[in-house]
């Protein structure tokens, strides 16, 4: 669950109204996004280049919605079509027809799931914000010979406001506090998040997301790094 504490305004104009954010969507509404996921893993040896792979995949989703008695949101998330591009090589992933499930807050806390990939949205404060206020939202994922999941601390700046992609947007900011951590005691993992978000508040829902993670896993002689870049797309005139 994600921990949501606004920290105020910097630098905000006066005249400038703050949001009230949240998820708003009707009974058995559904809408329909666009995933891309660009990745490249470069294998190192002793500082030297002993390997490298990149792939493209491509993911669409129809997000069916159910409001519940106490004004929760249950999705039901079907991956209309899945497939990775590889090596030249195009192949369609396991995961296309499947149906996942969620049941979150309007503010985007996850109640629960049935996917075995943690599922995050973005979280909202439950006040309203104005121009360069921001929050801190948590997830979680399982370490290998760990008993505790670990906790990755993100940090949501509501950065301004414009038009994207025919919507009035809210345009957030994202980004991760250091995160370096020992898996033993010659093995590290270090992290870092940098992306937007564009938010309609008036619709109550996510419009696009483009977000770029770098990963690393580094022993004294041998490094993994991974890049991830993942952009989502709501499709317009879908139902």
């Amino acid at each position: 669950m994600a921990k949501k504490k606004s920290t105020g305004a910097k630098g905000s104009s006066v005249k400038e109204q703050p949001l009230y954010l949240e998820y708003r969507f009707g009974q058995g509404e559904t809408l329909r996004y666009t995933a891309s996921v660009t990745s490249e893993q470069v294998l190192r040896d002793g500082g030297r280049i002993v390997g490298k792979q990149r792939y493209e995949a491509r993911l669409d989703v129809a997000e069916k919605a159910y409001v519940t008695p106490e004004g929760n949101i249950e999705l039901a998330m079907t991956i209309e079509s899945a497939w990775v591009l590889m090596d030249g090589v195009r192949k369609t992933l396991p995961s296309q027809g499947k149906t996942l499930s969620l049941e979150m807050t309007k503010k985007g806390d996850i109640l629960r799931s049935d996917s075995e990939v943690p599922l995050s949205q973005v979280p909202f404060p439950e006040e309203a914000v104005a121009m360069g206020a921001q929050w801190e939202g948590k997830s979680f994922f399982s370490v290998p010979d760990q008993s505790k999941p670990h906790g990755i601390t993100y940090l949501y700046t509501l950065k301004g406001r414009g038009e994207k992609n025919g919507y009035d947007c809210a345009e957030l900011s994202i980004t991760v506090k250091d995160d370096n951590l020992a898996l033993d005691d010659d093995l590290h993992q270090q992290m870092s998040i940098e992306g937007s978000s564009w938010f309609a508040p008036r619709e109550g829902r996510l419009i696009a997301s483009f977000v770029k993670t770098r990963m690393s896993l580094v022993s004294s002689d041998s490094s993994v790094e991974c890049t991830f870049v993942i952009d989502i797309t709501l499709v317009p005139g879908r139902a």
